[in-house]
């Protein structure tokens, strides 16, 4: 038996919610983790139909499991129940008996040759809070981290090496599910990189634009875009970006900030130049959180999901666009928990059914529905 197949076991979940037989479906299940072993990452489907899940420890929540690096669990059943979590790639440590980088982040894509490309951020430096040295508040900082890949062409059993999928100076990196591939075969990598020489302030929080790589060979070679979405003169950032693929050609990147409303920016090339940025007063965000927006294959329209409300990233809704991302409605929520925080989530499609994973305070939480779950909101 493979890796994949001994590790399942079914059972490891509750299922919190579900629907009435004759509603959409609306099932919510929360995975059962350690402390510190978050739903941030990203999820395929094997040829077989399982699902891999793909995700991080985070390290200063679960300090003995630095050397784990990217965890994966598995569903036979289409995302009901989840196997127990195992190794998918475990770090270089370099000999080391203590945390000398962060892995995380990752996102998995199936390319067009069959293989399985994943990405994940390693962070060296992650905060202004473990810099080393420590830096005074007011002197600014830079963040010491990029995106590798590897690939596999057994479905998963087994990775190439690593390499840089964002070779720029200093910086660059993508979060979770954010890869995409384009109708030419174009393999685009949204990143995220603090300007050098700006002053940031202590809580990390300041500076960002946003830019793209992109790949014409199957994610082997990746190339940069020519300019950045950079709002930091109207006092705005774009952090976090996704792009979706119009209708027209055109991509679309949206991107969070601290201003309260999610940014905006167009390219024509296919990634290779971006229209300067601007602020979407229709999709307000009280809090600066991570949003998702996806095609819905079945009608055609886009999908945003984002974790925001004044007090935090709670709750965790939908919006419909049917205008390619002209305006917005259909409003649905998703989880509403006050205590809760959710975040980085992802979509996926599996024919009629929609997977929508999120982290959460205590752990991975998937949420299974229909797509005419999502039309029943204004």
């Amino acid at each position: 038996m493979t890796a994949l197949t001994t590790l399942f076991v079914a059972g490891l979940v509750a299922v919190a919610a579900v629907s009435g037989s004759s509603d959409p479906l609306f099932e919510v299940t929360r995975i059962e983790t350690p402390p510190g072993h978050g739903g941030m990452g990203d999820i395929v489907e094997l040829k077989d139909g399982t699902l891999l899940f793909a995700s991080h420890i985070d390290i200063t929540k679960a300090p003995d499991d630095w050397t784990t690096g990217i965890v994966g669990r598995t569903s036979k059943d289409r995302g009901r129940t989840w196997s127990e979590e195992f190794s998918l790639v475990a770090p270089a440590t370099g000999g080391r008996d203590h945390p000398s980088s962060f892995w995380g982040h990752p996102t998995l894509l199936r390319l067009p040759n069959d293989d399985i490309l994943l990405s994940y951020i390693v962070q060296t430096q992650a905060s202004y809070w473990s810099a080393s040295p420590r830096v005074s508040e007011g002197e600014g900082l830079l963040y010491s981290g990029h995106n590798y890949w590897r690939r596999s062409a057994d479905e998963g059993q087994s990775w190439t090496d690593q390499h840089i999928m964002t070779p720029q100076p200093g910086t660059g990196f993508m979060h979770n599910g954010k890869l995409l591939l384009l109708s030419t075969g174009r393999i685009l990598c949204p990143i995220i990189y603090k300007v050098r020489g700006l002053v940031i302030p202590a809580d990390d929080h300041g500076g960002f634009v946003s830019t793209c790589f992109y790949s014409d060979d199957n994610g082997y070679s990746w190339q940069r875009s020519k300019n950045d979405v950079n709002m930091l003169a109207v006092g705005a950032e774009v952090d976090e970006p996704h792009v979706i693929e119009l209708k027209d050609g055109r991509l679309m990147m949206l991107g969070r900030n601290y201003v309260g409303f999610v940014g905006r920016a167009y390219s024509e090339d296919k990634g290779e130049t971006w229209s300067e940025g601007e602020l979407v007063e229709e999709l307000p965000m009280p809090t600066c959180t991570p949003l998702t927006v996806d095609r819905i294959p079945s009608t055609g329209d886009l999908l945003l999901t984002m974790p925001t409300g004044p007090g935090g990233r709670t709750p965790l809704f939908s919006m419909i666009s049917q205008d390619e991302g002209e305006t917005w409605g259909h409003r649905r929520i998703i989880l509403d928990d006050p205590n809760e925080r959710y975040g980085y989530q992802v979509v996926k499609f599996l024919d009629d059914v929609v997977l929508i994973a999120t982290g959460s305070r205590q752990g991975p939480i998937v949420v299974r529905m229909s797509v005419d779950w999502f039309y029943e909101g204004e």
